[in-house]
């Protein structure tokens, strides 16, 4: 059977933001390098869920870090020192896969594809200890 049996009346029409501050997360994954959208790029992207309790716990956040901005590895050393590693020449990336870290999110405003502003969460940066 196909039907799902949900009373969707009592089913909100978005799901909030997660709301601005610091949350304790853990990295899903090996973070791995994409193509980005213009494919004049790559991404380093790194998913990561919350793991601090409360009513964001098992949210999601992606952290796509962009190998076009010069910045991009201080943000790759925070993430590995947020780790707590101590990176050097090059890095295993498959070691954060299931490591928890600390990071600052923000809230982010946005046009979605109809013109309407929209809220998101902005994960800022890592926390180092």
């Amino acid at each position: 059977m196909s039907t799902l049996d949900v009373d969707f009346n009592d089913v909100p029409d978005s799901i909030p933001p997660i709301a601005p501050g610091e949350y304790e997360v853990e990295v899903v994954g090996v973070p791995e390098w994409k193509d980005d959208k213009k494919l004049t790029g790559k991404n380093l992207v790194v998913v990561l869920r919350i793991v601090d309790e409360g009513q964001f716990k098992g949210r999601m956040l992606t952290d796509y870090i962009s190998n076009k901005i010069d910045s991009w590895k201080v943000r790759v050393k925070r993430l590995i020192l947020a780790a707590g590693f101590k990176p050097g020449m090059g890095f295993d990336l498959t070691e954060l896969a299931g490591r928890k870290v600390r990071v600052t999110v923000t809230a982010r405003t946005y046009k979605d594809d109809s013109g309407q502003e929209q809220q998101s969460a902005n994960l800022k940066d890592y926390i180092i200890a």
